[in-house]
């Protein structure tokens, strides 16, 4: 009882502040975090928090420990069946791009907000590095000159450019690679419970803390 009226609480103070909620939540999660009932559910109850309050994007990154290619590979498709079986379960259609431990796009589906962007496995000097592949193709191809290489040409290779402005490191102090060049200017928050141990009130206390800081933006 007292933790359904603490929600209460922290959900009408988050809404009372409604131009300082995040636009994009960003969750790094480990495989084993996420690879239990609870795991699921947990990202679930997130996601409808995320929809409650006008989150425009959620974009999740799980960390595959294994380091023998086909036991990885087992994994991330173990990891993108189980999304889609929840995502199958919301009373609502979200918009989804899921990316496999290749950072190909293998699903990409038309709804509503919040956007589900998912990667398993494939972080961010991978996608760094695949980006710049292809702008050297293309400079190879005569499609771009070396000259007009710039930052923006960089990040319009990217699988992502929308920014995070909150990342959730669940369960661990080190920062995972994931949308490095993204998260340049993130807010970051570190639980020290493992994922599937997160509790409604602790995504929204993230939330309410984040809207009471004062972003500097490297200044």
């Amino acid at each position: 009882m007292i933790s359904r009226l603490y929600k209460l609480y922290l959900h009408r103070r988050i809404m009372r502040n409604r131009d300082s909620i995040p636009g994009h939540i960003t969750l790094v999660l480990s495989e084993s975090g996420l690879l239990t009932s609870d795991g699921y559910k947990s990202l679930q109850s997130t996601v409808d928090i995320c929809r409650e309050l006008g989150i425009q994007m959620i974009s999740i990154y799980v960390d595959i420990l294994d380091t023998e290619n086909r036991l990885k590979q087992e994994v991330a498709c173990r990891l993108i069946a189980d999304l889609e079986r929840m995502v199958s379960r919301l009373s609502y259609s979200p918009k989804l791009k899921i990316y496999s431990l290749d950072g190909e796009l293998y699903k990409e589906v038309d709804g509503s907000v919040p956007e589900i962007f998912f990667s398993a496995g494939f972080g961010g000097r991978d996608e760094i590095t695949k980006a710049v592949r292809s702008i050297l193709g293309d400079v190879e191809k005569g499609r771009v000159k070396v000259e007009e290489i710039d930052e923006n040409i960089l990040e319009s290779r990217l699988m992502l450019q929308n920014e995070p402005d909150v990342v959730i490191r669940a369960g661990g102090r080190n920062l995972s690679d994931f949308l490095i060049w993204q998260s340049v200017y993130s807010e970051l928050f570190f639980t020290d419970i493992n994922w599937s141990d997160i509790r409604d009130i602790d995504v929204l206390r993230i939330i309410r803390d984040y809207q009471m800081r004062q972003r500097r933006f490297g200044r």
